[in-house]
């Protein structure tokens, strides 16, 4: 998103600085894409002919809208049995580890379809 898009002008987005690999164009400056990984996009203003050189715009992924929880008791009583951590279906590649108080490690997962 460019922030404090000018009236008049167009937004060019690009997957590279200089390369005419042209993603995307918006009148908003608002851009919706699908990102994979870390990456880096470029942004250009425009009006008719002229454009501005690009501006860098990096792009971070985090684990955003997961909920860990802290604790958990798989004693089979019923309670809090399962280690489920709500939002990990968004990240089907995450390595999840579980480690016991000894710093053993008791589990360990590529995605997380199993709760442990």
């Amino acid at each position: 998103m460019v922030k404090d898009p000018q009236s008049g002008y167009d937004y060019r987005l690009y997957g590279s600085l200089n390369g005419t690999n042209l993603l995307a164009e918006s009148v908003t400056g608002v851009f919706t894409i699908n990102v994979a990984q870390n990456t880096t996009y470029y942004i250009t203003q425009y009006i008719g002919s002229c454009e501005s050189t690009r501006t860098a715009a990096n792009v971070i992924i985090g684990l955003s809208g997961l909920n860990f929880p802290n604790t958990f008791t798989p004693n089979n009583d019923g309670i809090n049995d399962y280690w489920n951590i709500k939002g990990i279906e968004n990240y089907p590649t995450a390595i999840v580890q579980i480690f016991n108080r000894y710093g053993q490690k008791v589990f360990e997962s590529r995605g997380y379809n199993q709760p442990f």
